[in-house]
């Protein structure tokens, strides 16, 4: 009784650095999903290659799945399919827990309808449940959407409804012994379950449509967290052989498993595609997705946010004709690399205690650098008080006409703030205005179409000085597409043309410059493409998720 009593002013220093620290980002919620699996046998179906396409990340995040499966047998057959969804819940207190257990007082009154919401109903919830070890309950797919958890399940073009949906409450500490935090989560398990009929031999796509709340957490910035499970409690007839994995290459930066080898590729401007192989087996398997937001960092006294610019990876052997070498620097910016993804053993299926950075940062990550073609070269960045800023080595180089940027006009932290990627430009280095010099690179991948903003966009006043091309011509040196001649407006707008292009090497000369502005230097400040990831499967999945979304509203 003595030594509890001693321990207890150390013990209320600690709850009093907790509720300090708890002034966070942290939602007190943590979500996964996965791979839907075979509910009983798995009738001798194959799904051996699958799509996930992450649509959005951020409070919520929003998945486009395709499977790609097959019947070995020879029989007509039903398997019943399963939908995996966790939540867990860590923090209960009026202000800090998730909003979700506010609505589920009135979806399961007996569980969680509480005498004084105004206090931590962890206790509360905890004396509701008895004796019992966990509470089963069966629902509706519209009990889920209540709680903003929207699925939806296609076989082929034909939409399929979950015939059964449960849910099963229990408390769980992965952790228990931890002084640090308090590890303890109330686990809310779903499962929800369809038939879905084949024929003999058939070959067959079921498309998955998932919207669930992410976990946010981090005190320096905000951390986005949404876990995948690969591996399930029951296998399918034969492993997944390859996993395709779509998204923003700013927006959301994947998690692999170890071990796992990749190849990457392009769509559009800026979503990337991994295709994953080597995928390790076992149920405990998984990949994550994780972003970051309203990262500012402390440089000296102020406050800067993290800028990243890339050349897109298709995009290689860039030259020109002639740049302006002359180096620049803009002050008070700070310009960080980029990571392609990142590499951990370690599946963190919820967050725990309250609140911190993302339990998996914590622990170490292994991050691959983006291969982004010179531009680590050529551009950096400092974080030093008074000196931070980027430091450009050649602000002309042709790299400069090929960078994105990760200026984002919905987060906040960009308020105010130029596109990075608008303020850097290709500028010819001749004497005179520039015209018929031209810009070389190499295509890895074919491009659809390429946007162009012309001029030098850093500033509004160069970009009203310098001159600018009024005429230019696409050429291909071996011969891919026959040369073709654009105007280009002199204004700072996107200019779309609808050229393909084929993987190769292409020039764009400047065939005419517009003669009337102060300073005889022209400048391309943008080209962007619309890349085209020919892959004949990812083809194939593609268009079926577009369809089937489309057709599902």
């Amino acid at each position: 009784m003595t030594s509890r009593l001693r321990l207890l002013p150390v013990f209320f220093l600690f709850l009093s650095s907790i509720s300090f620290a708890q002034d966070s980002r942290f939602n007190g919620l943590s979500a996964i999903t996965g791979n839907i699996y075979p509910s009983d046998k798995h009738m001798n179906i194959t799904i051996d290659k699958e799509l996930i396409d992450v649509r959005g990340l951020d409070s919520n995040v929003i998945y486009d799945i395709l499977y790609s499966a097959r019947n070995t047998g020879d029989q007509y057959g039903v398997v019943n399919v399963t939908q995996p969804i966790q939540l867990y819940f860590n923090d209960f207190r009026p202000g800090y827990r998730s909003p979700l257990l506010d609505i589920m007082s009135k979806l399961f009154i007996d569980i969680f309808q509480v005498s004084d919401p105004g206090t931590d109903i962890r206790q509360q919830i905890k004396d509701n449940f008895g004796q019992r070890l966990f509470i089963r309950r069966y629902v509706s797919s519209e009990n889920l959407r209540s709680l903003g958890i929207y699925t939806d399940l296609f076989k082929n073009n034909t939409r399929l409804n979950y015939t059964k949906v449960w849910v099963e409450f229990r408390w769980i500490d992965d952790d228990p012994y931890n002084l640090d935090k308090n590890t303890e989560c109330l686990s809310m398990e779903i499962r929800m379950s369809t038939d879905v009929e084949f024929k003999p031999n058939e070959t067959f796509n079921l498309l998955s449509f998932i919207k669930l709340p992410t976990t946010l957490c981090g005190r320096e910035e905000m951390q986005i967290y949404a876990p995948y499970q690969l591996g399930t409690p029951r296998d399918w007839k034969e492993n997944l052989k390859e996993v395709y994995i779509q998204h923003d290459i700013f927006d959301v930066t994947p998690i692999l498993p170890q071990g796992a080898s990749y190849e990457s590729g392009y769509t559009g401007e800026r979503e990337q595609i991994l295709k994953v192989r080597n995928i390790p087996a076992g149920s405990s398997k998984g990949i994550a997705f994780l972003a970051l937001r309203e990262n500012l960092q402390q440089c000296g006294s102020t406050l800067l946010r993290e800028e990243k610019s890339i050349i897109p990876a298709p995009i290689t052997n860039v030259t020109a004709s002639s740049w302006d070498k002359t180096p620049t620097r803009l002050n008070d910016r700070n310009y960080v690399v980029t990571y392609e993804a990142n590499f951990s053993d370690t599946l963190q299926r919820y967050q725990t205690g309250n609140p911190t950075d993302l339990d998996l940062l914590e622990k170490g990550l292994q991050k691959r650098l983006y291969s982004s073609y010179l531009m680590n070269d050529f551009i950096q960045g400092n974080c030093k008080g008074q000196q931070s800023g980027i430091a450009i080595k050649e602000s002309g180089h042709p790299i400069f006409a090929f960078d994105i940027s990760n200026y984002n006009e919905e987060d906040s932290v960009f308020n105010g703030q130029p596109n990075l990627a608008r303020q850097t430009c290709w500028c010819e280095g001749v004497d005179g205005n520039g015209k018929g010099e031209y810009i070389e690179f190499t295509l890895q991948q074919a491009s659809n179409a390429v946007s162009i903003f012309n001029g030098n966009q850093q500033e509004e006043d160069k970009f009203n000085d310098y001159t600018m091309a009024d005429v230019i011509r696409f050429h291909s040196p071996d011969g891919l597409i026959e040369d073709k001649k654009y105007s280009i407006i002199d204004l700072r707008i996107k200019n779309l043309y609808p050229i393909y292009m084929p993987a190769g090497r292409y020039r764009i000369y400047m065939d005419e410059v517009d003669n009337n502005n102060r300073v005889k230097r022209t400048c391309i400040n943008s080209i962007l493409f619309d890349f085209v990831y020919e892959d004949p499967w990812y083809q194939k999945a593609r268009v079926a998720l577009d369809n089937a979304y489309n057709r599902g509203g």
